[in-house]
């Protein structure tokens, strides 16, 4: 840490916090200001329709009216939050979530002195580990964080210079921004499912189409759940023959963040409830009651005795239909109250076996399966760039708050984008083949062969990508602004002019600074470019960021596969290159070695591909 521009102090010398009261059960009410608890505080947002506790107006305004939040208040959930997931549990309120009233195990934050710490690096610094292993510390180790205001009170703080904060805090929010992107995209897509199993089969409790019902017990040839191994969770491994637990299992997914692992030994122990491939998971105790998922996966697994194992006959029923008709909300409703009109505790056998399916022919069942494994393959790669996503997000979160991040930053990102594209101006602006797109290509092959990490969130497939739409914009302005460029053409509909201007010699030096260890490697980049046209760099570019995706995925592809990725998976625009056209550009690929490796994050798809009209995936 840079000891000269870095100071640690006490948290509540910059930062006024405070918990909420102990609300008290009977003095909750249905209507009046609403309560603040843990539940409403999830992954980084506040969502206040996920309790319906009140306290009364005449309370909230008296006895707690210096526990009413304000806009712009930095909230945080402080009891039984892991570790791992603290983060998640942050936000800011907002003006459209007032009224709200504290409640007992949350705490807001305010900046006493805003010249001293600014309140969006307050945030991050709070889901920091510098701050989560203080918690761990003053807690006595334990995996849940129970805290409050007399553990913050023997907390620090890094306190960069404020102008540093503010960087740092901007670096970090569009990191996050990119996975939230991502997250947002998956939850579109399995709204697209919900809708698509509504459309071809109508509601599954009002059966508007008339299928037929069928209990489940009549299309399974198991309905069981596990049971514990002897021992308990003392048996647990690292590694080993899966385990999933209720907490695994969610709504048409499964999280393995915290999957336990058993012996050989004791999964021959148990074979009563060896999961295999197709068979519907379905949690049957406890709050998580009624989540489903089908297991696809080639690994041995064995399930505890929260969760039931129902096998489908396969040419009777889909494991998608019946997941997908189980899952339906409306479906989830009626089964988890019929009879008591009270939400169900625990399913036995005999009720699942009981379970009316309605039932349309097995054609039907497995063309919405193959649409649903056509979304779920696409949701995989944004699954990928997330977890790439959240690593790049904790690298940079971990070296900010050991002052690496600016110190790292002398030369800012921008202004080695700028110098980059200046280059490439430089040696490719005489041939008439060049223009924006050109250059936008020629950068993205520089910056991936030769690891510059100068777009550490990752790039675009937009139509003419790969692309970074922000980026060109940022660089034009910088390039403006210094008078290295003067941009012709631009926003008339013709081919964007590049001419230097009065300081464009400037770049050179800053150029030599930044890519000295580079610049043999850069210079080959963009020769071999010069005289290339647009098409070709274009296709160059987007074929050499599939295949490095499809590394990245973890596979070897072939040249066909990277091509079907090319043109299925990428834009509608990219099926005007012709098959033979990608093949001979694959081989010079290889022939001049630029082949990837696998580096850097996954491309981030354009929005086309979450677009429900656009998905390619038709229902006749």
């Amino acid at each position: 840490m840079n000891q000269t521009k870095y100071k640690i102090c006490k948290l509540n010398e910059v930062a006024w916090f405070q918990e909420g009261p102990g609300v008290r059960k009977s003095q909750f009410r249905t209507s009046g200001v609403k309560l603040l608890n843990v539940g409403n505080i999830c992954d980084r947002e506040l969502v206040l329709d996920k309790t319906s506790i009140y306290v009364s107006e005449e309370e909230a305004y008296g006895k707690y009216k210096h526990f009413l939040v304000d806009d712009g208040d930095l909230l945080i959930a402080s009891s039984g939050i892991k570790v791992d997931y603290f983060d998640k549990k942050i936000t800011f309120a907002r003006k459209e979530h007032l009224p709200l009233c504290m409640n007992t195990s949350t705490i807001r934050f305010k900046v006493l002195d805003k010249t001293q710490l600014d309140i969006h690096y307050l945030r991050h610094f709070l889901a920091s580990r510098y701050f989560t292993k203080q918690v761990q510390f003053y807690i006595t180790g334990s995996a849940q964080l129970n805290f409050g205001p007399s553990h913050l009170n023997k907390m620090t703080i890094i306190l960069p210079p404020l102008e540093e904060q503010k960087k740092i805090a901007k670096i970090l929010d569009k990191a996050d921004e990119i996975r939230q992107k991502k997250k947002r995209a998956n939850d579109k897509q399995d709204e697209f499912l919900k809708s698509t199993f509504i459309s071809m089969f109508g509601d599954p409790i009002k059966n508007e189409k008339g299928l037929s019902i069928v209990k489940v017990g009549e299309l399974t040839t198991l309905v069981s759940s596990g049971s514990t191994p002897l021992g308990g969770s003392s048996v647990y491994q690292d590694e080993g023959i899966l385990f999933i637990r209720s907490q695994n299992v969610l709504m048409n997914r499964f999280d393995f963040t915290d999957i336990a692992h058993i012996s050989d030994e004791i999964y021959n122990s148990m074979a009563r409830t060896q999961v295999q491939e197709n068979d519907v998971l379905l949690n049957i105790t406890g709050a998580s009651i009624g989540r489903i998922h089908r297991y696809m996966l080639k690994d041995k697994a064995n399930v505890n005795q929260h969760v039931c194992i129902i096998r489908p006959i396969l040419d009777k029923v889909s494991p998608v239909y019946l997941e997908y008709c189980i899952g339906n909300p409306n479906y989830q409703y009626n089964i988890l109250r019929q009879n008591s009109g009270a939400t169900r505790q625990a399913f036995n056998f005999e009720q699942i076996k009981g379970f009316n399916i309605p039932l349309p022919n097995i054609e039907e069942q497995n063309k919405f399966a193959t649409i649903v494994e056509k979304v779920e393959k696409q949701k995989q790669k944004n699954e990928l760039v997330i977890e790439q996503m959240n690593n790049l997000f904790n690298s940079l979160s971990q070296r900010a708050f050991k002052g690496e991040l600016a110190e790292e930053n002398t030369v800012d990102l921008l202004t080695k984008q700028a110098v980059l594209h200046a280059r490439i101006i430089d040696k490719c602006n005489s041939h008439q083949t060049f223009g924006s797109v050109k250059m936008e290509k020629i950068f993205n092959l520089c910056d991936m062969i030769e690891k510059l990490n100068l777009v550490p969130n990752g790039y675009y497939r937009k139509a003419a990508g790969p692309y970074v739409p922000e980026m060109r914009h940022s660089v034009e302005e910088k390039l403006t602004q210094n008078n290295w460029v003067k941009i012709l053409n631009k926003g008339n509909g013709k081919k964007v002019e590049f001419k230097k201007d009065t300081k464009f010699a400037e770049y050179k030096n800053l150029y030599t600074e930044i890519f000295k260890d580079y610049e043999e490697q850069i210079n080959k980049i963009i020769d071999y470019f010069y005289d290339k046209d647009t098409d070709y760099c274009e296709a160059f570019s987007t074929l050499y960021m599939c295949w490095n995706d499809l590394i990245l995925e973890g596979k070897n592809p072939s040249k066909f596969e990277i091509i079907d990725e090319f043109k299925n998976h990428w834009a509608p625009e990219k099926q005007r290159f012709e098959r033979i056209y990608l093949l001979e550009i694959l081989s010079d690929m290889s022939n001049n070695n630029f082949e990837p490796h696998g580096q850097g994050l996954h491309t981030i798809d354009s929005k086309y591909n979450v677009n429900k009209n656009q998905l390619n995936l038709q229902l006749n």
